[in-house]
């Protein structure tokens, strides 16, 4: 806890601790490789760069998405004909006088 207490003191001044700190936390975040779906080991920038692209453009295409997986579990509370009538706009005629008399109408 010291240490983070330090941090949050002197971490953003150029100082003897914050030098080796952001050095040893940059190395520790450093990927140095990644697996390729035959398991191979690449260690490359391209190659890397071209793994972890197709891992997430394979993550969010709709056919891997699970919202409707989660949708289809849902238990159904309003019918579809009452979904209809909720959803479609709403002005009633009493309404509709009253406001086209207020425009000039």
């Amino acid at each position: 806890m010291e240490t983070k207490t330090r941090w949050y003191k002197d971490g953003d001044r150029n100082t003897k601790f914050f030098h080796p700190a952001a050095s040893t936390r940059r190395n520790v975040n450093h990927i140095v490789s990644l697996e390729d779906d035959y398991d191979n080991k690449i260690t490359d920038d391209g190659g890397m760069r071209s793994i972890t692209k197709s891992y997430f453009i394979n993550l969010f295409q709709k056919q891997h998405n699970i919202s409707a997986l989660v949708i289809d579990v849902i238990r159904t509370l309003v019918s579809s004909e009452d979904n209809i009538s909720l959803t479609k706009p709403n002005v009633l005629k009493g309404e509709q006088r009253s406001l086209g008399s207020q425009s000039g109408k």
